[in-house]
């Protein structure tokens, strides 16, 4: 690897980290049920642990991305990956739900907002023109940390809630701290590159780039529209994609459709699939734009989650997440990229930080609404259908999205 680019190094670390910090957040749908009996919780309560832990990431994640801007990533994604492993282990030792909402609502969540916000704002430093495989690439590692969740689900059942925790936590302090301070870097200018690779030697303009970092300051951010329009975007979708994820695991055991190995292999198909949604939704970006396959993400999602109402077996279960799957893993890597194009890269972990507190909110409330609905109704018809309807919020932002100007030299 000597000669590789070492923006594809760091994009490799980040699959790693990624694997492991989101594959203990996906995770959590296995805890709901057992933990839900512990702590003798209603669904909508339990689910606040989730919620809580996305306002504590989203507020977070601004202060975080000014720490990365200031300083490196380095710091950020070690001191995240220590708050996470720290979680665990207390997570392990909970006798309440109240301590449930500070361990894993609070400290969890801050620890979260170190990583991912911290490594798209460096990947989409270390790269212009290949911004979206390297994105694409980059956070397949979220979807392969879907796969933890068929080793979480046999040792939930073979060893139990509490020292799954622990072998979580153990995980987090030597994946994500230890390879986060080893490898991450601020941007490729500090190390005598410039992105994608070109030798900074050459003192020239890269397709007309000048090689200092360009872009709006946060301040200027929050006055376009732009802005607005973006956080909303992926707000809907986040908000409609999170209620099936969270609750695939208790839907498939709820509607009888199968046992909880099952509805795990079901969720670890959906990670699987979702990588080639992910680096496929990266190249289509690149060729023929990100709006444009950020439509196809929701038209695929909004057609799932309609197919979902009539499910009645797992075989079927199974051939709508594959569809679910692909539309899902489409967004996700174009959330930095479209930052990018419309506010730059000089401040980007600071902006996408500001964007993530609505996104962040939105993916919380989501599975929030799910579990209170399910409470109230004892049914996942009326989830469903307000998936189907966020969506069609989110096509109808990428439609004004499509006539507005993006931002010219600030790749």
């Amino acid at each position: 690897m000597k000669g590789l680019f070492y923006g594809w190094k760091l994009v490799i670390v980040t699959v790693v980290i990624l694997f492991v910090a989101y594959g203990i957040r996906g995770s959590f749908g296995l805890f709901i049920r057992p933990l839900c009996s512990e702590f003798s919780s209603s669904r909508g309560a339990f689910s606040f642990a989730f919620t809580l832990s996305l306002i504590t990431y989203g507020i977070s994640s601004p202060l975080i991305g000014r720490l990365t801007d200031k300083f490196s990533p380095r710091l950020s994604v070690s001191i995240g990956g220590a708050l996470i492993g720290l979680s665990m282990f207390l997570l392990s030792t909970a006798t309440s739900l109240r301590q449930f909402y500070i361990y894993y609502g609070i400290i969890f969540g801050i620890g979260l907002s170190g990583i991912w916000p911290s490594c798209t704002s460096t990947i989409n430093r270390f790269f212009v023109r290949k911004r979206g495989l390297a994105n694409g690439i980059a956070s397949s590692g979220i979807s392969l940390g879907y796969f933890m969740t068929l080793g979480a689900a046999y040792s939930v059942e073979f060893l139990g809630w509490r020292q799954t925790f622990v072998v979580m936590g153990f995980l987090s302090f030597l994946c994500v701290t230890l390879l986060g301070g080893i490898f991450m870097r601020r941007d490729p200018e500090s190390m005598g590159l410039l992105p994608d690779g070109e030798a900074i030697a050459l003192n020239a303009p890269l397709n007309g780039r000048s090689s200092a970092l360009r872009g709006l300051a946060p301040v200027e951010a929050i006055k376009k529209a732009e802005f607005w329009l973006v956080a909303a975007l992926f707000s809907f979708t986040v908000a409609a994609t999170y209620m099936l994820i969270i609750y695939l695991v208790p839907f498939v055991e709820d509607m009888g459709l199968g046992r909880r190995s099952e509805a795990a292999a079901a969720l670890s198909l959906l990670g699987l699939i979702s990588i080639v949604g992910r680096l496929g939704g990266g190249w289509l970006a690149d060729r023929v734009g990100k709006l444009k396959a950020l439509t196809v993400s929701s038209v695929m999602v909004i057609v799932s989650l309609v197919s979902l109402i009539f499910v009645r077996d797992i075989r079927a279960l199974y051939l709508i997440i594959v569809l679910f799957s692909f539309g899902y893993g489409i967004y996700p890597p174009l959330i930095g990229p479209l930052v990018a194009d419309y506010c730059g890269r000089k401040n980007l972990s600071t902006i996408y930080g500001m964007i993530n507190i609505f996104i962040a909110l939105a993916e919380g409330l989501g599975p929030l609404f799910a579990g209170v609905v399910y409470d109230l109704t004892k049914s996942y018809f009326f989830t469903f259908l307000s998936g189907v309807f966020l969506e069609a919020l989110a096509l109808g932002v990428i439609f004004i999205l499509q006539r507005r100007p993006k931002a010219e030299g600030w790749d």
